[in-house]
């Protein structure tokens, strides 16, 4: 896991000021929409395991633009199959070995 020295959080945003990457941040109101299904419907879907995994910001959820397409792209598998997948490509963008 990296370590950022300092952290930034501004209307949707989560910029770090180390690598000073900007990753899109989207409210369950966004993610509804993109959806195209109701504010209750992903908090059941976040509740079942069945969406990416969310950061917690203090009390609130966002969900990171990324992870939502490419959870898409791969046809809406599972947390844990997603989580897997997204290991998996990291590990081979970023040559990580476990040996």
């Amino acid at each position: 896991m990296r370590k950022c020295e300092k952290t930034e959080v501004s209307s949707s945003k989560l910029t770090t000021q180390q690598d000073e990457t900007t990753v899109d941040l989207l409210t369950v109101e966004q993610v509804a929409q993109r959806l195209t299904i109701g504010v209750r419907t992903v908090w059941r879907l976040d509740a079942d395991k069945k969406l990416p995994a969310a950061l917690r910001i203090g009390h609130r959820k966002r969900w990171r633009a990324s992870d939502l397409e490419l959870w898409l792209n791969l046809e809406c598998p599972s947390r844990k199959k997603f989580e897997q997948i997204k290991t998996k490509e990291r590990k081979l963008t970023y040559g990580e070995n476990n040996a």
